[in-house]
């Protein structure tokens, strides 16, 4: 597959490299192409990797990837040219200079996006997890899950196969709206890397209670850990899945260095929720 990257920066160079490992066709977009950080990149990918402006990266991508900061999404996406069919993976999150939400509740920049560009097939992904987990997804044998959104039942598709080569597990929650809580999952994970200071590697996963993830687990039993919103994209067509669920605590830290939400998360109270949200963090040596 053809992937244009837009932007060389944690995320972009992490996801650029992994896809041209797996086998994938990747063109990086940037500014400079013949940056030394640019050609440092491509000689960590696979062969055949290569970089040019934005917009001629676009041009002859079947997916598109932003990996950009917030602030330069609009004009970033308006200087790509023509758009129409491709799929758009956004990996924003609308975030000012001290990290805070600048969208949300009513809007968000996934919605956003796919206003500025209404012919592209938008999809939200990759946006709630750290580019140490894209690099390397793995936590003592456990695998963060990606959430990820979008309308287009095909380009939904086609990210859950790109969310797997990286070695995530992937859980679709709906269509481009569903981004409204994607982000503030974003900002969750960046408040709780302050709590836990000074470590970042660190990734959200769904349990269920065979321990499997979302999707997997669906699949296999047609019950997942998460709700899941029918392909139809219409809002009135959401159903919850209702399977009882617990939290459980699988951070795998020393236990003076454990993190934990507080007392009021207790198993008794979270025995009938419809899923369930565990940290889990690569062991300390």
């Amino acid at each position: 597959m053809k992937i244009a990257v837009i932007g060389a920066g944690n995320v972009g160079g992490t996801l650029g490299r992994r896809w041209s490992h797996a086998g994938h066709e990747v063109v990086f977009g940037v500014r400079d192409p013949a940056a030394d950080k640019v050609r440092r990149l491509i000689a960590d990918c696979a062969d055949g990797t290569s970089a040019t402006l934005p917009a001629q990266a676009a041009a002859d991508a079947e997916v598109v990837v932003l990996a950009i900061w917030w602030n330069i999404a609009e004009e970033v996406i308006r200087g790509l040219g023509d758009l129409a069919g491709k799929i758009l993976i956004d990996c924003t999150n609308p975030l000012d200079e001290n990290l805070q939400l600048v969208h949300g509740h009513t809007e968000s920049g996934g919605e956003m996006i796919a206003d500025w560009v209404p012919t592209a097939r938008v999809v939200k992904a990759f946006n709630t997890v750290p580019w140490e987990a894209m690099a390397d997804p793995e936590y003592g044998g456990q695998h963060p899950t990606l959430f990820f959104c979008g309308g287009d039942e095909s380009a939904v598709d086609c990210v859950r196969r790109l969310i797997l080569d990286i070695g995530f597990e992937p859980c679709y929650v709906g269509g481009i709206e569903m981004s409204r809580y994607l982000e503030p999952l974003a900002a969750l994970w960046i408040m709780t890397c302050r709590i836990r200071r000074p470590g970042s590697d660190f990734a959200f996963r769904l349990i269920g209670r065979n321990g499997q993830g979302p999707e997997r687990a669906r699949a296999q039993t047609r019950c997942g850990a998460a709700a899941s919103v029918a392909r139809s994209g219409s809002p009135s067509a959401r159903r919850p899945l209702r399977p009882p669920c617990v939290i459980a605590s699988v951070v795998a830290e020393p236990p003076e260095r454990r993190w934990s939400p507080g007392p009021h998360f207790e198993f008794q109270t979270l025995t009938l929720a419809t899923a369930c949200l565990a940290t889990i963090a690569p062991p300390r040596m």
